[in-house]
């Protein structure tokens, strides 16, 4: 039975007696380049991924932020087939499940795991042995920590997963694949193993990390005095032994810096100028929000402007968290079910909106709906199904006296002219103009959407 660790093949027997460690890219070590040496390029260990992830600020706040963004929004249990619902003991089983397993929070766990060491690990809990096939209900869900998984074992032909190694202190042992649930966002290539952010954004991480030693050196140089301390002659070398003896007694007062000569030394201390951090650190944050796949205004958290390029930047974000829940966390929460319940679970899960606040949703939303409205009514770029289509796709709902969603109805058949009547007086009804602020909202809101419209098309 052949083994893969990390890209290499392996017998049981050997990996049983290797060391965990982590993939290996390429055949020059753990490392390789594509240029010169201040590009290269280094595969981190989990252990450096750890320490990156726990130790970069705004890293940590980021991967947080989109773990919780992804697990903690809310679902509800949905029948797929239209008009029927969900049974209510269904319900109460799974929901219970869930609650007394704290499902979430261990899903939560690796999701986390996934984002800054590339895999994370839940374990279904069943009847039988490790390397045998889960049977039986479930009982279980556990996390599995990532820094013990070590590798993959193929099936004899090579063409799937069959066992998976897990690695703890200098014993190991193979768990049956349908045991073990690896989620990863970041594929690398055909391997259950994935790329951690902190691999990605490693020369940031690291430059950060300078950057701000260097800032706190710059203020240990300003923030201390400088002493000169020359001696009376410039034959007495003892003198200037007695110089750095008293200089060094100012340092244990916490003095970094300074110069001893004789009588005739000349020193001239330039003073630098103090750098202003801003550009560099914005540098930074943007490179993180980049790795992160999160807009900027969420990982700084400043207050987010009503320019059109910030809310579709937060609508992109929210809408490529949905599809992660939809892709990857749905079939894992089906799959509990599914093994809790057996073939009574034949239904799915919607997961809850995730936006900021409402304020910030309706914002988006009226946008959107002008921009819609705008190439429909105006431009003519687009055809009536697909303005329903698009008012559907963005969960927006057809306000009831609009016809937008709406077939036109059939004209009647016509009916022979009547004699013409006079025409009954009505009441006068006095109509109101709008006022000079709703024709500015009203401006504005057709700018924005076809602003919006513009930007789509530039895509």
């Amino acid at each position: 039975m052949a083994l893969k660790i990390f890209g290499r093949n392996k017998t049981v027997e050997q990996a049983n007696t290797t060391t965990a460690m982590d993939r290996v890219t390429s055949i020059k070590g753990n490392e390789w380049q594509w240029g010169d040496s201040d590009t290269q390029y280094k595969t981190l260990s989990s252990a450096d991924k750890e320490a990156a992830y726990k130790s970069a600020p705004k890293l940590f706040h980021g991967i947080n932020k989109r773990a919780r963004d992804l697990v903690y929004s809310g679902w509800e249990i949905i029948n797929p087939k239209e008009g029927e619902g969900v049974p209510d003991k269904i319900k109460e089983t799974v929901l219970a499940f869930f609650k007394e397993r704290d499902i979430d929070r261990k899903i939560y766990h690796a999701v986390q795991e996934a984002f800054w060491n590339g895999t994370g690990w839940i374990e279904y809990v069943g009847k039988g042995e490790g390397n045998t096939p889960l049977s039986g209900t479930l009982s279980d869900v556990v996390y599995v920590n990532t820094t013990t998984m070590v590798g993959e074992i193929y099936n004899k032909d090579k063409t799937a997963t069959e066992f998976y190694l897990q690695k703890v202190g200098l014993s190991s042992k193979k768990i049956h694949v349908s045991r073990l649930q690896p989620i990863v966002f970041y594929p690398s290539g055909n391997s259950s193993f994935g790329i951690g952010i902190p691999q990605v954004a490693q020369r940031v991480i690291k430059a950060d990390n300078d950057a701000t030693k260097a800032m706190g050196d710059n203020l240990v140089m300003f923030g201390h005095p400088f002493p000169v301390i020359n001696t009376r002659d410039n034959l007495n070398a003892k003198a200037v032994d007695q110089g750095w003896d008293v200089l060094n007694k100012l340092r244990k007062k916490d003095l970094k810096v300074g110069f001893v000569g004789f009588k005739d030394d000349k020193f001239n201390m330039l003073n630098p100028v103090s750098p202003n951090p801003d550009a560099v650190l914005n540098h930074f944050y943007i490179e993180y929000a980049s790795a992160i796949e999160i807009p900027l205004q969420l990982l700084i958290g400043s207050q987010m402007s009503q320019l059109t390029g910030n809310e579709m930047e937060l609508a992109d974000y929210y809408k490529s968290t949905e599809t992660y829940q939809y892709t990857i966390l749905s079939p894992i929460y089906n799959k509990i079910c599914k093994l809790l319940l057996g073939d009574a679970w034949v239904y799915d899960f919607k997961w809850n909106p995730n936006f900021t606040d409402e304020n910030s949703e309706n914002q988006i939303k009226v946008n959107i709906m002008n921009a819609i409205g705008d190439a429909y009514n105006k431009n003519g770029m687009i055809e009536l199904p697909e303005a329903r289509q698009l008012l559907r796709d963005n969960d927006i709902k057809i306000p009831a006296d609009g016809t937008l969603d709406q077939e036109q109805p059939e004209e009647p058949p016509q009916e022979p002219p009547k004699e013409e009547q006079p025409p009954e007086m009505q009441p006068q009804v006095k109509t109101r103009l709008p006022t000079t602020e709703e024709l500015d909202i009203a401006k504005k809101q057709r700018e924005l959407g076809k602003r919006l419209i513009k930007e789509g098309a530039a895509r």
